[in-house]
C-alpha cells in the first residue's frame, strides 16, 4: 500500500499521527490459457505433477492451486537443504520452493532413479541442469 504524507513521528514502533491511503496496488500471477485443461488431462492419465520453483513455496503453492494441481497444499521450502535432504522429501511434497538449480536437478534424478519417466518445463537458465537430466524437456 502506498501511503500519503502525514505529520507526526514514530514512537515505540507506532506512528502517532494519521496517514491517508492514496492507492492500493494488487499484483497477481495469471495462469496461461489452456493450463487448466492440460493439468486436468495429466491428472486423468495418472501423471504426477510437481512444481519446482526458485520462488517462495507459498507463492508457488498459490499458483499451483490456481492451475488446478492436485495436492498443492503439500509444499516445502528447500532453502538451505543438502541434496540428500532434498531427495528424501521428493515423494512427500508436490510443490518445492526456494529450489536451487542443483536441487531441481536432484529432484529430477531421484524421480528417474525410482523408474519414473520425467518431463520438465523450464523458463530460465537456472532450469538448464534439471532440463538436461529429464527424459523430456522444454525451455
Amino acid at each position: 500500500m502506498v501511503l500519503g504524507e502525514g505529520i507526526g513521528s514514530i514512537e515505540n514502533n507506532a506512528y502517532n499521527n494519521r496517514l491517508e491511503a492514496i492507492a492500493l496496488i494488487v499484483m497477481e500471477e495469471c495462469i496461461r490459457e489452456g493450463v487448466l485443461e492440460t493439468i486436468d488431462w495429466f491428472a486423468e492419465k495418472g501423471v504426477d505433477v510437481r512444481v519446482i520453483s526458485g520462488d517462495s513455496e507459498l507463492t508457488a503453492a498459490a499458483i499451483a492451486s490456481k492451475a488446478g494441481i492436485r495436492n498443492c497444499d503439500k509444499y516445502i521450502s528447500l532453502q538451505g537443504m543438502s541434496i540428500d535432504e532434498v531427495k528424501s522429501f521428493a515423494f512427500n511434497y508436490t510443490v518445492f520452493g526456494r529450489a536451487t538449480p542443483a536441487q531441481k536437478q536432484a529432484l529430477i534424478n531421484v524421480f528417474e532413479e525410482q523408474g519414473r519417466t520425467v518431463a520438465m518445463l523450464g523458463d530460465g537458465t537456472n532450469d538448464i541442469p534439471a532440463l538436461s537430466s529429464a527424459n523430456c524437456a522444454k525451455l
